[in-house]
Order: C-alpha cells, then sequence, then structure tokens
C-alpha cells in the first residue's frame, strides 16, 4: 500500500518503516544470520524473510509476530517473492534450486532444479503463471509456475546477473555485475537495449508502473533513475530513454 518499507541486512534484523514520517514502526526479532532479501505479499499482510539459514520465515506483518516457518532449498538464500496473488511464495539461493510453496497452506507446489549456479534473484510475470529466475550462471530462466517447466531461457552475455525487475507486460530489466542494466523482451528472448552510466555491480532493480522509470541501485553508491518508454506498441519494441539521477 506504500505506506511501509521493510528492510534486512547483515546485523540480522528487520526493520519496518513509516515511509511517509521517515521512522521506524517496528523490529521483528533478531534472526539467527544474515538477512538477505525480505517481500511483502501483494495484499500487505504478509512479510517473508530469507538469508543464510534454511528457514523461511513468514510475518504478520501489522503485528510482526511470525505466523509459518517453512523448509528453504539450502542454507544460503538469496531471493523470495510472493506471485502476483498472493497465492504461492518462491525462494532460491546458492545451491540453484527454486523451491514454490502454496499460501496460505504452506504446503510446497514444487521444486525447480535450475542448475548448480547461485540464484540472486526471482519475479514473477504479471499474470503469475510464470517465475523469472537469474543469478550467477548468467542464465535467465523463465518457468512455469504451476508444473515448473522450463518455457524460455537466455543468456546474458557478459556478467553475473544479481537483480531484475518486470517492466510491463513484455518487458525485463536485469542488473549484473559488468555495471550494466539490460532490458530484454521475455517473448522473444531478445535484448533491447543496455543501460550504461553505473560503474559498479548493479545490485538493485525497482520498476514504477505509474511513472514508467526504473531505479537502480549500485556497488558505486549511486541511484540512477531511467525513464521507459511505456507508451509503445504491444511488442515493446521501443527503447528507453536514458535519463537519470544520482544520490550519495
Amino acid at each position: 500500500d506504500g505506506e511501509s518499507l521493510a528492510s534486512g541486512g547483515d546485523d540480522r534484523q528487520i526493520v519496518v518503516w513509516q515511509v511517509a514520517a521517515g521512522k521506524q514502526a517496528m523490529r521483528l526479532p533478531t534472526h539467527a544470520s544474515v538477512v538477505y532479501s525480505v517481500a511483502y505479499s501483494p495484499d500487505s499482510g504478509l512479510l517473508a524473510a530469507v538469508g543464510f539459514e534454511h528457514q523461511v520465515r513468514i510475518y504478520d506483518a501489522h503485528t510482526g509476530l511470525q505466523v509459518k516457518e517453512l523448509e528453504g532449498p539450502g542454507r544460503d538464500l538469496r531471493s523470495a517473492v510472493f506471485s502476483p496473488d498472493g497465492k504461492q511464495l518462491a525462494v532460491a539461493g546458492r545451491n540453484g534450486q527454486v523451491r514454490i510453496w502454496s499460501v496460505p497452506s504452506g504446503k510446497m507446489h514444487v521444486e525447480i532444479g535450475a542448475g548448480p549456479n547461485r540464484i540472486r534473484t526471482l519475479a514473477y510475470l504479471p499474470e503469475g503463471d510464470k517465475l523469472v529466475s537469474a543469478g550467477e550462471g548468467r542464465e535467465i530462466f523463465i518457468w512455469d509456475a504451476h508444473t515448473g517447466e522450463e518455457v524460455y531461457k537466455f543468456i546474458c552475455p557478459t556478467g553475473k546477473v544479481l537483480s531484475m525487475a518486470v517492466c510491463g507486460e513484455n518487458l525485463i530489466a536485469t542488473g549484473s555485475s559488468d555495471n550494466m542494466v539490460r532490458i530484454w523482451n521475455w517473448r522473444t528472448q531478445v535484448q533491447q537495449e543496455q543501460l550504461r552510466g553505473h560503474t559498479g555491480s548493479v545490485a538493485s532493480l525497482a520498476y514504477d508502473a505509474a511513472s514508467g522509470v526504473i531505479i537502480s541501485g549500485s556497488y558505486d553508491t549511486t541511484v540512477r533513475v531511467w525513464k521507459l518508454n511505456i507508451a509503445s506498441p504491444p511488442d515493446d519494441t521501443a527503447s528507453p530513454n536514458k535519463l537519470e539521477s544520482r544520490v550519495r
């Protein structure tokens, strides 16, 4: 709902912030290890957290109470994401396995073997029936989220994929260790644009549909904002216009 922000990190702590006030609203119990990824459910009611332990912890986002604990695929988990309808939770990490559970039952729905390399980032496509995984193997996979079958695969030419954002119906943005943001049309598996400017690995990406911008965060300590042309034809052949700002 845009009112709260959850952060987790090396201090093993999850903090929920009031965005408008810039103040802490709640501090969750300290985890046993590093917290690497936190994710809100679409209705803002649940908060999932993973990190350097095999547990996947799900909290009531309003009270901070843990409501469920799931067994993750390994002890180095790097990404957690809810499906757009909130009915699935997907988690992945070092061992290249993607595990998907049904929500709220907590029953494992499907497990996907995506290869031997660490998965850094996951994202559901807008309709919720497909899940994208990417990571240190430079392969970007699109899976059927119900059956676990591979639908598409394409390769990031250089650099490990560290971050990803779905940009509307047809486009995916990836950030990588070669300092690049790339825009892909997942339906054609074609790279449409490279956004250059960062001088460090691009470790975080977000897309704001309302304003049509991609926001990238990098090890170079800058945040850059890129304007994406959302008034494009159905195949999204238009290229982004590179408008940037920096925050140190």
